[in-house]
């Protein structure tokens, strides 16, 4: 019995003491609310220029009637999402920062399930199959990501962080174009 009390003994120092180096290693502590706000709008401002680019690939391309292209452009768009979705979660914000980190990674995470619904229903249309049911996810989803967006912008706001697309476009809100749109929309904080 003893012996088995040491071993867990033994085995719990090593992983507290695992723990405590691993936390120092990833630098437990936050950033500066200046470092945070200039990483965090750098990343988010180069995520949107992306998004204006892509919308406009986008628009050509269903001038074409390139739904095969569509997906694929909005493919990509979920890969840039995801990326930058694990650059803001690698930030470490200061206290006053974590609801805009919170907001903005369920915001990215609201544009990733509407363009997945969206490429759903466009590879729908594509086979000719019924679509529906895939309008309405693809409608559910852009409706939960405007709500998310408006949340983000009151956020923004409230820190007094404006962004480029901010800057270009102020007082807009989110994009009005139909969730069955083959190229979604886009989906700025403005």
């Amino acid at each position: 019995m003893k012996r088995i009390g040491r071993s867990a003994t033994v085995l719990v120092l090593v992983l507290v003491v695992s723990g405590t180096a691993l936390l120092a290693g990833c630098g437990g502590s936050s950033m500066s609310a200046s470092d945070y706000k200039a990483q965090y709008t750098g990343t988010i401002d180069k995520f949107e220029s992306q998004i204006e680019e892509d919308d406009r690939k986008a628009n050509e391309l269903v001038a074409k009637n390139d739904l095969a292209a569509v997906i694929a452009l909005l493919n990509q768009r979920i890969k840039n999402v995801d990326e930058v979705f694990d650059e803001i979660a690698a930030l470490r914000p200061p206290a006053e920062m974590r609801d805009l980190q919170a907001i903005t990674l369920y915001y990215l995470f609201a544009v990733k399930q509407q363009l997945q619904a969206q490429n759903n229903l466009n590879d729908a249309i594509r086979k000719e199959e019924p679509t529906t049911d895939l309008v309405t996810a693809a409608e559910n989803a852009k409706a939960r990501t405007q709500k998310v967006t408006r949340e983000l912008v009151l956020e923004l706001e409230k820190l007094g962080i404006t962004l480029k697309v901010m800057e270009q476009q102020p007082g807009q809100q989110p994009g009005s174009a139909p969730a069955s749109s083959p190229a979604g929309e886009s989906t700025a904080p403005q």
